[in-house]
């Protein structure tokens, strides 16, 4: 009787093993399943971002900043990973005409105080880039995972 009950264990525990086995491929399934369902979230969250505003932009961050100087500042940072001072009034300029230094300095400033630029010294230069911060609020706008292209340390 011992004999029977324990081959019959071993049984048991070969069948469960080979269920084991053969349902990994369907957990792995259910997981990418999960994956696409949270893709399609983020892509049908762009298109109510383009419909309620008529374009899909980063202005949506930062709801309460009204300066089209500071959220144009904003699109070209989000548009290229960092600049200086030099090219960011380079490229204001071929965006809207006209473009000071000073007046992207000031900016700058007020952005770096809101938390939604980071500064950092780039050799003899200091570059400015959209903070982490602001890129994890974007990724959550979007129902993305959170996003991590942008940190100082991969340029060194």
């Amino acid at each position: 009787m011992r004999k029977d009950i324990r081959e019959l264990s071993e049984k048991m525990e070969k069948l469960e093993e080979t269920i084991r086995e053969m349902s990994a491929p369907y957990s792995q399934a259910l997981g990418y399943i999960e994956k696409f369902q949270n893709i399609s979230k983020g892509y049908f969250r762009l298109l109510e971002l383009y419909e309620r505003h008529g374009a899909i932009s980063p202005e949506v961050l930062l709801p309460g900043l009204k300066d089209p100087i500071s959220i144009e500042i904003i699109k070209i940072l989000f548009d290229a990973k960092e600049r200086n001072i030099s090219e960011l009034t380079r490229e204001l300029k071929n965006r809207r005409g006209t473009a000071s230094r000073r007046i992207v300095r000031e900016r700058l400033h007020i952005l770096e105080k809101k938390g939604a630029v980071e500064s950092a010294s780039a050799g003899k230069s200091r570059k400015h880039r959209i903070s982490q911060r602001l890129l994890d609020k974007w990724s959550q706008v979007l129902a993305l995972p959170k996003y991590e292209g942008h940190s100082y340390e991969d340029k060194r």
